[in-house]
């Protein structure tokens, strides 16, 4: 019997190999665009980390949380069975949250940074609300088609629903529903969602780069200068590839 964790680390390494040959693209079509520093090398770089550290965190809990051996090496001994449950749950629930958030916050960030590259003067100088931020960037400037907001403002609508633990809190108290790929995703005010399990993030990761990579080669978007500049890439250190890890 297949390992259940197995085809979404096999998704995401692929994704991550996909997103490495995509930025190779993206480098030779555009040599002068800076390697650390421009936001568009910058959204598949940071992509290509949060793919390979997501599936390498998945593999920890195949080959090292369900090892006895791992636990005799690193701990006092392995737990009683109902405790090592829970430290699994919990190990791929905090993984899980922690890659949705990055992956959105990648995507998020990028587009902030191109909207005001673009036009500075929308939705606060790009500071307002994402759905602004999104609906003036891809529809508005870009004509991206109208399932790529789905996606987005789908993505927006889960990262809200961590930020309440789960539960769906809206200001006005007011349910929405996404059609997407047709399939609705329901938002409730008040209850938890059911549909935030590794196969349905895998999906939409899928689709998140699949529009970033668009939104990287899109004319209006290949066409902004060579200095544009990530003010997070600018300002973070990055590791030295020859020091210690």
């Amino acid at each position: 019997m297949q390992d259940p964790y197995q085809p979404v680390v096999d998704g995401f390494l692929a994704l991550r190999n996909r997103t490495i040959d995509e930025k190779a693209r993206a480098r030779e079509a555009h040599p002068d665009w800076h390697v650390n520093q421009d936001p568009r090398i910058g959204l598949l770089a940071k992509l290509e980390m949060a793919f390979g550290t997501v599936g390498l965190a998945l593999m920890h809990i195949q080959t090292g949380l369900r090892d006895p051996a791992w636990w005799a090496t690193f701990t006092s001994g392995v737990p009683p069975a109902r405790e090592l449950k829970w430290f699994i749950y919990g190990y791929d629930a905090l993984t899980k949250v922690g890659f949705f958030i990055t992956e959105f916050s990648i995507i998020e960030s990028t587009c902030r940074v191109l909207l005001r590259a673009l036009d500075p003067s929308p939705c606060d100088g790009a500071r307002g609300g994402f759905k602004c931020v999104i609906t003036e960037l891809l529809d508005k400037r870009l004509g991206f088609r109208a399932e790529d907001l789905a996606l987005l403002d789908l993505m927006r609508l889960l990262r809200n629903t961590i930020h309440n633990n789960g539960v769906y809190l809206e200001p006005h108290r007011r349910d929405q529903r996404i059609s997407y790929k047709h399939r609705d995703y329901g938002f409730e005010d008040g209850k938890p969602i059911d549909f935030a399990d590794w196969e349905t993030v895998l999906l939409l990761s899928g689709d998140a780069l699949d529009l970033s990579i668009r939104l990287v080669n899109h004319p209006e978007i290949a066409r902004l200068p060579a200095t544009l500049t990530d003010p997070f890439a600018a300002q973070v250190p990055r590791p030295d590839p020859d020091g210690p890890p």
